[in-house]
């Protein structure tokens, strides 16, 4: 019986089904087939995966399927028939050859260039119909949405994106520090002023420090104290100092570095001792004592001097002046500020609290 009696036009064999003649016990040698007869039209060709078969309804393939046939499920005789489909038998003898693999009837493959070919495998033709795409790269997930993300690669590496550098521009930064550093009372940007009494070496400390604020950071006193050693006529700490300057900057180590933090540090108390000498403007004593007031009203705010002199900066006090929680605390211990009128208890009161809150924190 053929599927396709319904259009003659094709004459297509259909699968070979082994039909046993006999119930003896299978062979453990297995079988060989050999063929007498081949269809017409179909000479010098491998049967097995040569057959181009058209293609079809789903219905006839849906019945043509691949399966394995095992020699151990066809029973030995002196001539088992193998009945085609189409009308032809093709007769095997008896075994002669050691099948220790199964023999698979597969789809049919296309048809080779050549008709002395050997047949296609199976296997090989499925592993050469499976596509291999690339590898995509794999992103991290960024919590942020504007963050790009690291895209990995082969190896195990991870290229991150480089972050954008920050240019920030140093003539504005100093000009900006400057401006804060050195602004009196009115607004301008000057020194302040400092008494006659003043000694000749710690007004040239004020000015190198007016001079090379710009310069602030790891060089800054580096650069006054070579400048102060010009000045003051000491050439030998000069040519010291420059010597040690030139080999940091070229990444060696300098010999004498503790020479120039010594006098670094000298300097630096030599200038501290300076706000001793300078001559307050009458404003700024105003505005001093209204930052007193103010700092001891705010009852949820503790009392300190560092609390006094933020609320005098703040009100546009004198900054050119660098004071720190000592100034001012003796500014109003040696002038007197506040012993007249309704300020008269206040300096006591102040002193008081600033004593108890010492013990307390002793304790």
């Amino acid at each position: 019986m053929s599927y396709y009696s319904s259009s003659p036009a094709y004459s297509v064999p259909e699968l070979l089904t082994p039909q046993s003649i006999t119930s003896s016990s299978p062979s453990q040698d297995g079988y060989e087939l050999e063929f007498s007869g081949t269809p017409a039209g179909w000479e010098g060709r491998w049967w097995n995966d040569q057959i181009c078969i058209p293609p079809q309804p789903a219905v006839y393939q849906a019945c043509y399927q691949p399966f394995d046939y095992n020699p151990a499920s066809v029973s030995p005789g002196s001539e088992a028939m193998y009945e085609h489909h189409g009308g032809n038998a093709f007769p095997h003898s008896a075994p002669t050859q050691d099948w220790s693999r199964e023999c698979r009837f597969t789809t049919a493959q296309p048809a080779a260039q050549h008709d002395y070919d050997p047949p296609y495998s199976s296997c090989s033709s499925q592993a050469s119909s499976i596509k291999r795409e690339p590898i995509s790269p794999v992103s991290s997930p960024s919590l942020s949405p504007g963050r790009p993300s690291a895209l990995r690669v082969r190896g195990g590496r991870v290229n991150k994106p480089t972050p954008r550098s920050r240019k920030t521009s140093t003539r504005s930064s100093s000009k900006a520090s400057r401006s804060e550093e050195w602004r009196d009372c009115y607004g301008n940007i000057c020194l302040p002023t400092l008494k006659e009494t003043c000694p000749s070496n710690i007004k040239l400390l004020w000015e190198l420090k007016f001079e090379y604020t710009s310069s602030k950071g790891i060089c800054m006193w580096d650069t006054i104290a070579v400048q102060y050693a010009v000045r003051t006529g000491s050439r030998a700490k000069t040519a010291a100092f420059e010597k040690i300057i030139e080999e940091r900057k070229n990444g060696k180590k300098a010999g004498g570095e503790c020479i120039l933090k010594t006098e670094i540090s000298k300097l630096q108390m030599r200038f501290r001792r300076g706000r001793n000498y300078i001559l307050w403007h009458g404003k700024d004593e105003d505005t001093l004592r209204k930052a007193l007031r103010e700092t001891v009203g705010q009852t949820e705010v503790v009392f300190t001097w560092k609390a006094v002199l933020v609320a005098f900066l703040s009100d546009r006090g004198s900054a050119n002046m660098h004071l720190n929680e000592e100034d001012v605390q003796n500014k109003f211990k040696r002038q007197n500020f506040l012993d007249s009128g309704e300020d008269a208890g206040l300096m006591e009161w102040c002193s008081s609290r600033t004593l108890s809150m010492r013990a307390w924190k002793k304790e």
